[in-house]
This record gives C-alpha cells, structure tokens and sequence, in this order.
C-alpha cells in the first residue's frame, strides 16, 4: 500500500492532465507535461527525505503538517460537527477541544500572530482533507501538493508564453529553476502559493483582455482569498503592479512615469495603513522582523543566519535598510556562505541569475524591452516590492531561499524580455 496507493493516485492525475482544456491549451504537448509532473513529484518526495534524514521529522515544517493535519482528521472519530468547524473555520468549538489542539499539534497556534489569520491552519487543513484518501501515506498528501504547484506553474507559462514565444525557454524558467521546483513542489504553502498565484495573474490578463468573465472573476476571487490566507505580503507585493496594469489598460501614455506616480503612492499608503484601518502595516512588518531575530538567536541548529538591520517602525529605519535588504535577496547565498552541501544548488542558482542579468544588459533589446514594458513594469513592481520585504524580515538564507520563490520566474521573464538572448530550439 505504501507504494501502491501512490502510484494510483499518480496515474489518476496524469489522466486528469490529459483530459483537462487547462492543461491541453497550454501548447506543452502531453508526453512532455507528463514528464514535468513526474520531476516536481520526485522533487517533493526529494525535498521530504532531506527533510527526514538530514533535518529530522520533529523540528520540519513537512511533517508538522501533516501530523496537525492527522490530529484534525482524528477530530471526525469523537465529533463530525466538530471537525467540519475545524475544516471551514466556521463556528465555535468547545474549550476541551482547544485544550486539545494545544497539546497535540504544533502549528494550529502561533506564538506571534499580530491579529492576522495563521497562515498554517490553511495547509493543516488541507492535509487533513487528503488525510480521508491517503490511508496516512505522506508520500499521497506530496504528490497532490506537486500537482497543486504544477497547476499554478502551468498557469504561469500559459500567461509568460503570450509574451515570450519560445516555449522552451519559457519551460525553463517557469519549471526548472531550480529552488521553484524543489521547494513550490513540497508538502508547504509555496505549492498552494504557486497554485494561487498562478490562477490569480493568468485570470487577471484574461479578464484585462475581456475573456471569459465570470470564469475568470470566480477564480480570481478564490485565489486572492487563498493568497490573503497564505501569505498576504505577496499579495499586497502585487498591487501596485495590478494598479498599474488597469491603468494602462486605459491610459498608455509614458507608463514609466505613470508607475512611478503609482509606487509613490502605494509607498505613502504603506507608511500610514493605520490612519484608515485597523492594522499598522509598518509596525507589523517591524515587530516580525524582531520575533524572527529573537527565535533565531535562540535556536542552536541555524547555520545560515544573517545580520540584518533592526527596523523601527518609521520610514527612515526601512529606507535605510532596504539597499541591505536588496543586496541578501538578490546576491545570497553566495560562494562565502556555504556552510554545508545543501546550499550549494542556491549559490550556482544566484550566479546564473547574476550571469544573465548581466548578458542581458550587454545585449539589451531596446526594441522588445519597449513592447513588452507593460509586462517588464508588473513582474519589476512584483520582484522588487517582496524582495524589499523579504530582506527586510528575514534573518536566515535558507529561509530566504525559499520565501523569494514567488518572484524568481518573474524576475527572469525581465532579463529574458529585456535582452537579445535567444534559444531555437522549440517543442515540436
């Protein structure tokens, strides 16, 4: 069963990928969606045995998961009521079922919430749905996160090939770079991220060019609700890029300068959120930042901490750490951080960015940077505003690795669109 069951599920989804318009549109003949569903699986089960024979099951986000996913499951053997409420969040549950969840899972409840949703409980429960179908096998709950990661990324070329004809390069850069693949492949919120994140962008062009309109208002709803559940910060990084691209649907004149008015703006709403809503944005952002450096100061097993400067919560602290900020999210790891094996994948991933930034500034396109600068000024609002926050909060490279995975396909669309490079070969 422990093989079996697996393999069942994978034929199940190959066959769902065959037959779906979604993934019949995207101009990947079948053979070769195949084989990229198959890598991103064997990346998550890569990814989960790094994680069980390299960092242990006890302290890893994988297994935390999915046994708090098994812990809610259990709830249906004393009270389907009970476990319903757990699953939609809808209604109360008694206070011996709280005393419950604290002392059985590890995730339900945060330490440090700052009044906003857990982001957690949204992948708990969703292994403990996959908990009623998987017979408790973790390799079921990684194969469905994979095929969650790769429908989103499917979204994604489906969207970057409309502007960058090659197929194959847009493969490359959509499916195999490599801390997307590993990491947006495993039991983690980067898969449904990826997911949501890709169905949101793909439906919001559509909807900009007036396709499908009610298919694509429904989608783009349940995908902001996923991402404001998961990591609301890559939403709120995308705004002003998605302003931008309203605008200009209307209004194309000088969009440098139109954006630029808009990223002004966006930057003074940020610094005062508070003044028309119940959230200091900059405050939040700040005392994050600190929780984040006291866990990690405290903890004895972080090989890869970096110093960073302690924001307070005002415009001239974050101002004058965001060139620092930039510097950890583009550049590191570099070659002096490598502390063990398992960063060496990212400090080669980061030169080539490097590599390619800089071919793409000695063979710049002027002509195509300029016909595709609509779509150059979204994925650079996208790329730079969560790098700013991510440099800005996080004190540790091997999480950075892995938060800025969002971003990666879009900041290489930028070099791509920007440049001469080119590659001939297609698919056939």
């Amino acid at each position: 069963m422990l093989i079996t069951l697996p393999i069942l599920y994978i034929l199940v989804l190959l066959l769902i990928i065959n037959k779906l318009s979604f993934f019949k549109t995207s101009g990947i003949p079948f053979k070769y969606l195949s084989i990229i569903f198959i890598v991103n699986i064997l990346s998550g089960f890569f990814l989960l045995l790094i994680y069980k024979y390299y960092y242990g099951t006890n302290g890893s986000d994988i297994f935390n998961y999915f046994k708090d996913g098994e812990v809610i499951y259990n709830v249906a053997n004393t009270s389907y009521s009970d476990f319903i409420k757990l699953i939609t969040g809808v209604g109360n549950y008694s206070n011996e079922l709280e005393v419950y969840l604290r002392e059985n899972t590890n995730f339900w409840f945060k330490a440090f919430n700052y009044n906003l949703l857990n982001d957690n409980r949204l992948i708990i429960r969703i292994n403990a749905i996959l908990h009623i179908i998987s017979n408790h096998n973790i390799y079921v709950h990684s194969i469905f996160f994979s095929f969650f990661s790769f429908t989103g990324l499917t979204a994604l070329f489906k969207l970057f090939n409309q502007f960058y004809k090659n197929k194959l390069i847009v493969v490359i850069i959509v499916f195999f770079i490599p801390s997307v693949i590993i990491w947006s492949s495993a039991m983690l919120k980067e898969s449904v991220l990826m997911f949501s994140l890709g169905m949101f962008l793909l439906s919001f062009f559509e909807l900009l060019n007036n396709k499908n309109l009610t298919g694509n208002i429904v989608i783009i709803m349940l995908s902001v609700f996923l991402l404001f559940m998961l990591k609301f910060y890559v939403l709120f990084a995308l705004i002003p890029g998605l302003i931008f691209l309203i605008i200009n649907k209307f209004y194309n004149k000088n969009p440098i300068f139109t954006f630029s008015i808009i990223y002004i703006i966006s930057i003074l709403l940020f610094f005062n959120f508070q003044h028309f809503s119940n959230y200091n944005l900059v405050e939040i952002m700040s005392f994050k930042q600190h929780d984040f450096i006291k866990m990690i100061n405290e903890s004895k097993n972080i090989g890869s901490k970096v110093d960073i400067p302690i924001l307070e919560p005002n415009f001239i602290s974050f101002f004058s750490a965001t060139p620092n900020a930039l510097l950890n999210t583009f550049l590191r790891p570099s070659i002096f951080d490598i502390h063990s094996p398992i960063v060496i994948p990212a400090v080669i991933e980061n030169v080539l960015f490097l590599l390619l930034f800089i071919l793409s500034i000695i063979y710049f396109n002027k002509i195509n940077f300029t016909k595709n600068l609509p779509i150059i000024i979204f994925s650079f609002s996208f790329v730079i505003t969560l790098s700013i926050i991510l440099g800005l909060t996080t004190p540790v490279l091997g999480a950075l690795v892995r938060y800025k995975v969002p971003y990666l396909p879009f900041f290489a669309l930028i070099l791509l669109l920007s440049s001469k490079i080119k590659l001939k070969k297609h698919f056939d």
